[in-house]
């Protein structure tokens, strides 16, 4: 019965730590005059608590995974080009890197707990993408962790778990055209 308790427990306080991050994340609007850095920090401190009291539910490891993914697009957006030595190179923000590296540790959680999820593959093909990209742009090889048939694969997983799902075609189909370009 304890061990019972407490997992309960556990539950119920993963649950209230995941709905108290989502009501920051939903007070963040550009209109809100209040300190958009502390309401980030609470909300990923909230949802690292969530994580910590239930480990196993795949939905918070996602949405740390769509955290990071937004603070890595908005670290990428404010990165510059600049030319050095006749080369033009992408300088990117300090922590642009990290915040990818964590999106992709988050989402690869979220699949190894619940890999039936097309969604989940589609953002962890998305991050792959993504890191596979700025690699490319700064000759970094971040543990052979990125590269395009990766993504591919993620991306026909999603496909293949969620079939009806418009969206989900239109993306894989969109971005494989890209890609034979």
């Amino acid at each position: 019965i304890i061990c019972l308790s407490v997992s309960v427990i556990r539950g119920y306080l993963g649950a209230r730590c995941f709905q108290l991050s989502k009501s920051q994340n939903n007070s963040m609007n550009p209109m809100n005059p209040s300190n958009p850095n502390n309401l980030f920090t609470q909300s990923l401190n909230y949802l690292n608590k969530a994580i910590v009291y239930d480990p196993s539910n795949a939905k918070y490891h996602y949405e740390l995974g769509q955290f990071y993914a937004r603070l890595f697009s908005i670290s990428w957006k404010e990165g510059v080009w600049k030319l050095e030595r006749g080369k033009w190179i992408f300088q990117f923000k300090e922590k642009t890197l990290d915040y990818g590296l964590k999106a992709f540790d988050s989402y690869c959680q979220a699949v190894k707990l619940q890999p039936t999820n097309g969604w989940y593959h589609l953002c962890l093909g998305w991050i792959i993408d993504r890191l596979s990209k700025l690699a490319t742009l700064q000759s970094i090889n971040s543990k052979n962790l990125v590269n395009s048939a990766k993504a591919l694969q993620e991306f026909n997983i999603a496909v293949m778990l969620d079939p009806t799902n418009d969206y989900l075609r239109n993306y894989v189909k969109k971005w494989t055209s890209k890609l034979s370009k």
